[in-house]
């Protein structure tokens, strides 16, 4: 996503989730420096070498996990484009945001099972999908932690209210498809009466 909009400004920001934070990586070595103090008051063996590297080593996988993260579970919605992880998909291409799921179906919406915006096969753990369908009929899975606020910002930005939004064109994905049946061998197909008899 672009950091500058049209006139070299910031995009403004309606919701964004970071995936995961930094201070977090400061866990381990503060968990070392605090066995350090321990071991310091109590007079015992001071292990001046370990500490040091387990507090390394800890901080430098947590920051990868971190980087990963911040890459593939995060969440940027401005007034033009809603990002997931490292996709972006273009509000102008949403045709409809779908309401919470009913808790008390015992039937998946259509939506779903439908694929997940982003690179990962399902949605991040921890995260919540949004339903959203797209021009063409087709359906995706928006996500977030937050998800009500991401889905009630979502609907804000389309021109909307509330927890759901659907465009005039949008087709409906809740109600059957209609099949015209196949014409018959014997008969000819959409002829009046008379001409079906001649």
């Amino acid at each position: 996503m672009s950091n500058d909009g049209p006139d070299g400004t910031p995009p403004i920001v309606l919701f964004a989730e970071p995936g995961a934070r930094w201070r977090v990586a400061g866990y381990g070595p503060l968990l070392c420096l605090v066995v350090l103090i321990v071991e310091l008051s109590t007079g015992s063996g001071v292990h001046w070498l370990t500490l040091p590297i387990c507090a390394a080593v800890l901080a430098a996988a947590v920051s990868v996990q971190i980087v990963a993260a911040r890459r593939h579970a995060s969440v940027v919605l401005t007034p033009e484009v809603l990002r997931n992880g490292t996709e972006e998909l273009p509000l102008r291409h949403i045709v409809e945001v779908f309401g919470p799921r009913d808790e008390t179906s015992r039937q998946f919406a259509p939506w779903e099972t439908a694929r997940t915006l982003g690179e990962l096969a399902e949605v991040p753990r921890r995260r919540n999908p949004i339903g959203l369908q797209l021009k063409r009929g087709r359906l995706v899975r928006a996500w977030a932690k937050d998800e009500t606020m991401l889905r009630l910002a979502l609907v804000a930005a389309l021109g909307g209210t509330g927890d759901h939004w659907r465009a005039e064109s949008a087709p409906r994905h809740d109600e059957p498809r209609r099949e015209e049946p196949a014409p018959s061998v014997d008969e000819p197909a959409n002829l009046p009466d008379d001409e079906a008899a001649e």
